[in-house]
């Protein structure tokens, strides 16, 4: 797998054997997606090349062959039932996009739900049970030293109720940042990234973490840095979990109209099929939910993986609106 920066554009090239497990095909995306007004012109295009067809094969024909008359039937059947389907299809393509909508707008509220109960958790954790946790602390310590000389028993038992309690403040400090990083909101999304990916070195050393960040100059929208830092949190956490990966590489490439996000390993890999399979639930939701995330501020995600060669992890943003306004 290799990857090229070039005038400010990104390509991922993979081997051929390699499949995406996300997108559709371009035929399957254009009949999907066809609005009744371009299926009509659609309909009456193939109208008229099938009569076009139908008049060749007739000049082609003997005047007494049985063939013609089954010819003009089936031209005339055609002509016939092609606005009947278009009348069918109209209230499928309605339905199918009020369903759609309806579609996007839970997903809107389950995301904005998601970060508020993590950004209330976060809050919570370090308002409440972080202080109750340092109130604890100045007691025990209090306590100790209101102990008499000589009771070596008790002096210990705090000293090692004092070590318990600091690292559950740790535990829950890092708890909080992981639901909500602060730096997110103040420092911006390329700095907390460059945090994490030290966490993430740090507590696992035998994956190598390599980032390049290509134009870090001006801060994006902050609904764009959030979705952007869940990609590459639930990405390395997939890492860390399932890969086996030795080399994982974040690449962040932004121009004035396009920002471009990759992330790869060279572990395992997995089937593209199976990922939508019940049996890998968790990493099916987790890569539905980067998906939605990212198709929420109209971007592209696309998952790339093979048995062996490992994965990639790709998302396209257009920074064009961003910038108009």
């Amino acid at each position: 797998m290799t990857q090229e920066a070039h005038n400010g554009k990104s390509s991922v090239r993979t081997r051929s054997s390699r499949r995406e497990c996300v997108e559709p095909g371009r035929f399957g995306r254009f009949l999907f997606k066809m609005t009744p007004k371009w299926m009509l012109i659609l309909l009456a295009v193939l109208i008229f090349f099938s009569e076009v067809f139908a008049m060749f094969l007739l000049n082609l024909l003997p005047p007494l062959s049985p063939y013609r008359e089954a010819l003009l039937d089936s031209t005339i059947l055609l002509t016939l039932l092609s606005p009947v389907y278009f009348c069918l299809y109209r209230p499928f393509w309605l339905e199918r996009q009020r369903r759609e909508d309806e579609i996007r707008r839970l997903s809107r509220q389950l995301i904005h739900s998601e970060e508020m109960t993590r950004t209330r958790l976060a809050r919570d954790l370090h308002d409440e049970f972080g202080q109750g946790l340092t109130a604890l602390q100045l007691g025990i310590e209090t306590l100790r030293n209101s102990l008499p000389l000589g009771q070596e028993k008790e002096l210990a038992l705090c000293r090692r109720l004092s070590v318990m309690i600091a690292q559950l403040g740790n535990h829950v400090r890092s708890m909080t940042t992981e639901l909500r990083p602060s730096m997110l909101d103040s420092l911006g999304f390329v700095p907390t990234l460059r945090w994490f990916s030290q966490q993430f070195s740090e507590r696992y050393p035998g994956i190598r973490l390599d980032m390049q960040v290509v134009d870090e100059s001006e801060r994006l929208a902050p609904e764009i840095e959030i979705a952007l830092y869940r990609v590459c949190q639930e990405s390395l956490n997939n890492v860390a979990k399932h890969a086996k990966a030795r080399v994982v590489r974040i690449t962040m490439i932004r121009t004035k109209t396009l920002l471009t996000l990759a992330i790869e390993d060279d572990g395992n890999g997995f089937e593209a099929d199976p990922c939508y399979s019940p049996a890998n639930d968790y990493q099916r939701y987790g890569l539905l939910g980067m998906r939605e995330r990212i198709a929420e501020l109209g971007g592209d995600f696309s998952v790339v993986s093979s048995p062996v060669e490992g994965t990639t992890v790709r998302v396209q943003l257009s920074l064009a609106k961003e910038e108009k306004e």
